[in-house]
């Protein structure tokens, strides 16, 4: 462990001289093995490396089930199985709840196909604290929980279509980047003029979600995360459109 990680202020709390370790933003175990180099690390204290890395261990077993990256396919052959079986409870529980069927773009080539429970709250948090991991790594923003928001959840289309304006605001700055190969694809933007303030979209694998009653034509593959001073007003309307309006997939 390099010791550039210890003793900084932990990128999740933001509490000063806190770190004891660098934290993959995206976990090493979403990845294959030969593709592992180079993913970003960030400072992490105990607690907050132990909170992530809680919701990575289920995360990783689950994910590769719905995944269109063809890396979830290889991962769910070779690494998914060994968890699944350290992992009895959760192994149950998406033996219990696995669906399957078969799915067809043009009438003629059938594959096969299936769903599996996911725990929507779980994900969503794992890509808020990914967002302040890249916030950080990015831009070296940090974005203290008494002094700003954090908002995560996946949209409809209409949800998205007024997402879209923020990308497309002018004077920001902007990343777009994957990592290992696109198991994670991300785009975010930040307001210079309010350092705090950034927009992200998210997907890990491509895992399409479904099966919501109340939206069944709305399968959406990307997160939309939002991070925000709350001291501005416009951007905590924004988050509150988000969390209350039309455009939100039910969780």
């Amino acid at each position: 462990m390099s010791k550039r990680y210890i003793g900084k202020t932990c990128t999740y709390c933001t509490a000063p001289h806190a770190s004891v370790v660098g934290d993959h933003v995206l976990a090493r175990e979403f990845c294959l093995k030969h593709k592992r180099a180079n993913l970003p690390q960030v400072p992490a204290c105990d607690v907050c490396n132990g909170e992530k890395s809680r919701l990575e261990h289920e995360l990783t077993a689950v994910m590769p089930f719905g995944g269109r990256h063809p890396d979830s396919r290889a991962n769910l052959s070779t690494m998914v199985a060994p968890r699944l079986a350290k992992n009895r409870k959760l192994a149950a529980t998406l033996a219990a709840g696995m669906r399957q069927s078969f799915e067809s773009n043009d009438g003629i080539a059938w594959q096969p196909a299936g769903t599996v429970p996911i725990d929507t709250a779980q994900l969503v948090r794992l890509y808020e604290l990914m967002a302040q991991g890249l916030a950080y790594w990015n831009w070296g923003v940090l974005l203290p929980q008494e002094s700003c928001i954090i908002y995560g959840t996946f949209l409809t289309a209409a949800g998205e279509n007024i997402y879209e304006r923020l990308f497309g605001t002018n004077r920001v700055r902007r990343v777009r980047d994957n990592l290992s190969d696109g198991v994670l694809e991300y785009e975010g933007i930040q307001d210079p003029g309010h350092s705090e303030f950034t927009a992200w979209r998210m997907s890990l694998y491509g895992t399409l979600l479904s099966g919501d009653a109340e939206a069944p034509a709305e399968i959406p593959s990307r997160c939309h995360i939002i991070t925000a001073p709350r001291s501005l007003a416009t951007a905590v309307r924004l988050i509150e459109s988000m969390r209350n309006g039309p455009g939100r997939v039910p969780a």
